[in-house]
């Protein structure tokens, strides 16, 4: 990521809760020190946010908290949330699950997720379209560099980075194959299932 000069945007989440790792800082001074212009991010109930934690992490070079707020939430929650955003302008995005359920819906994960309310898909030629690959680098704790942000599984890893540079791994097969999705976005990407057999039929 250093050597192409990376831009985008690195989420420490994968839809779990980043602030329970104990190193979380010390990640994220890491990314930082790497690639410097990237936008570095953490998706969070909130819980277990405090001054303290957010100075340091903030410290660290992270450029955005995106707290959530599901149902029970614990008393006090929104003030000192909402507290936290104001020592900290700029840096908190707050989300309300329930009201987005309601409203705009959430993602069921391919049906892994029972909602309320089933956000509806972006469309492109009668398809479920999906561009989040774009702009975001799906990598997991571990370094598989993956497709889709819900491939729990990890079905589909281009490589890992751990083991080689992203440029080695962006030569290799499958993600040389996959260039033009980076640009036009993935099709029925929906927690990856039947990922691969879907590239197979692109590189026909």
């Amino acid at each position: 990521m250093h050597d192409i000069d990376y831009a985008g945007v690195v989420d420490f989440i994968f839809f779990s809760e980043p602030t329970l790792h104990p190193r979380l800082a010390e990640c994220v001074a890491q990314v930082r020190a790497r690639v410097p212009k990237a936008i570095m991010r953490i998706s969070t109930n909130g819980d277990l946010l405090t001054e303290q934690n957010v100075r340091k992490l903030a410290g660290a070079g992270l450029s955005r908290i995106y707290t959530m707020r599901h149902n029970p939430t614990p008393a006090g929650w929104k003030e000192r949330i909402g507290e936290l955003a104001a020592k900290f302008p700029g840096m908190f995005v707050r989300m309300d699950i329930d009201e987005l359920e309601q409203t705009t819906g959430l993602h069921d994960f391919g049906g892994k997720v029972p909602v309320k309310k089933v956000r509806g898909r972006q469309m492109r030629d009668g398809h479920p379209f999906c561009d989040v690959h774009t702009h975001i680098a799906q990598i997991g704790v571990n370094g598989d560099w993956l497709l889709c942000c819900v491939d729990y599984e990890r079905t589909v890893s281009f490589g890992n980075l751990v083991q080689k540079s992203i440029m080695e791994i962006w030569k290799t097969q499958d993600s040389s194959r996959c260039a033009g999705i980076w640009t036009l976005g993935f099709q029925s990407c929906q927690s990856a299932k039947g990922a691969r057999a879907w590239l197979n039929r692109k590189s026909k």
